[in-house]
């Protein structure tokens, strides 16, 4: 039987904290990357305080927007990998 997601393991938690600092490493409010990504800000805010799940399409986007290079991209998108197992 498959176990429902909660959303919030560490993996999760340290995920999202880290693209929280590549956003505003980025100089971008919430509302301005979500406008840039074609979001709502609150699709943003929900993703980074880990209330809803990760996607590689978003996490991809995000990304970037943010403007990451290409190793500190595919070293997230490894741990996404990791922390959706």
């Amino acid at each position: 039987m498959a176990r429902e997601r909660s959303g919030r393991t560490a993996r999760h938690l340290v995920l999202v904290a880290r693209l929280r600092r590549l956003r505003e490493g980025a100089g971008l409010s919430v509302p301005q990357a979500a406008a840039q990504l074609g979001w709502h800000p609150s699709t943003l805010r929900r993703l980074e305080q880990a209330q809803t799940s990760l996607d590689v399409g978003q996490v991809s986007a995000l990304l970037a927007v943010y403007g990451a290079g290409a190793a500190e991209a595919d070293d997230i998108m490894g741990r996404l990998n990791a922390a959706n197992m």
